[in-house]
């Protein structure tokens, strides 16, 4: 396996990082856009904290297909490794330059797929004739990431507060021993507040849970679109709303049209907490939406 990796860098850091976790390269090179500066910025904090050489390296014009390709082109030109090029992120047209560049220089390409619950990263090759040919498809580990790399690699900094109530302590201890990890009450500055974030496997999930008269409100799913705007942690993390009672049939609709999971706990209402009888109602829905815990 080549032990450097070019990367091109988009809102989604996670793409990135699970080839880079998985195939373990000594060296990794991130092309990012004034757009996507800080997820660069991020994703390099983790990696060098794991030891690993890391470089980024800027594009100008993230559509302009001409320069990308000579920005990619030299930065293998100059490279004493064997070079490995991740066409998952990016622009388009970063990913077209990328593929020329791999055609162009001989070199080895991958590209990583989301398929349901599974993650499947595909290798090409070009073969004497120039021809492209497709040489492997490896499943993803279940174990590539943790919370914190997450959180980390979308928000940087971020810190934990302990001022959370019974009805999300409960929904906490209830999820724990069926999902891979969890935590609670996540903060980034004064704007971005997150009552859950789950793992299972490499999937990853928030939720933003009411009761009483706020649960039939449209307060959460306004709290869950902010907290997955491109600037947190993307329109790819999974997003529950976690209440007490039932859903006006509106909201409901609105929910389901921003790809928002709600739970609607009813034997729970005005308890305080999730009791008994909600608990596997619960537990299905998240590890429905996720997978099971692995």
């Amino acid at each position: 396996m080549a032990k450097k990796m070019l990367c091109l860098i988009g809102e989604q850091p996670v793409p990135n990082l699970l080839p880079i976790r998985e195939l373990k390269p000594k060296e990794v090179v991130l092309f990012y856009t004034t757009f996507t500066e800080e997820r660069s910025k991020y994703l390099r904090s983790v990696l060098i904290n794991e030891g690993i050489i890391c470089e980024q390296v800027k594009v100008d014009d993230p559509y302009h297909i001409e320069d990308i390709v000579a920005t990619i082109g030299d930065e293998v030109d100059s490279s004493n490794s064997s070079c490995l090029l991740n066409l998952t992120g990016g622009t388009k047209p970063m990913a077209i330059a990328g593929f020329e560049v791999s055609r162009e220089k001989n070199i080895h390409f991958c590209y990583l797929q989301s398929e349901g619950k599974r993650n499947l990263l595909f290798f090409y090759s070009w073969n004497d004739d120039n021809n492209l040919q497709a040489n492997d498809v490896r499943e993803m580990r279940d174990d590539l990431i943790t919370i914190d790399d997450y959180l980390k690699t979308h928000l940087g900094e971020y810190h934990q507060w302990n001022n959370w109530n019974n009805f999300e302590r409960s929904a906490y201890e209830t999820l724990k021993p069926h999902v891979t990890e969890i935590t609670h009450s996540i903060r980034k500055g004064g704007s971005l507040e997150i009552d859950l974030i789950f793992r299972c496997g490499n999937r990853v999930g928030i939720a933003e849970l009411k009761t009483g008269k706020s649960a039939t409100e449209k307060e959460g799913i306004d709290q869950l679109n902010a907290a997955c705007a491109r600037e947190y942690l993307g329109t790819y993390t999974n997003k529950f709303l976690i209440i007490d009672r039932k859903y006006p049939p509106n909201n409901k609709e609105l929910a389901r049209a921003w790809n928002i999971n709600v739970i609607e706990l009813t034997e729970s209402k005005d308890k305080g907490y999730v009791v008994d009888a909600d608990k596997e109602k619960l537990v299905r829905a998240v590890t429905g939406a996720l997978g099971e815990k692995k």
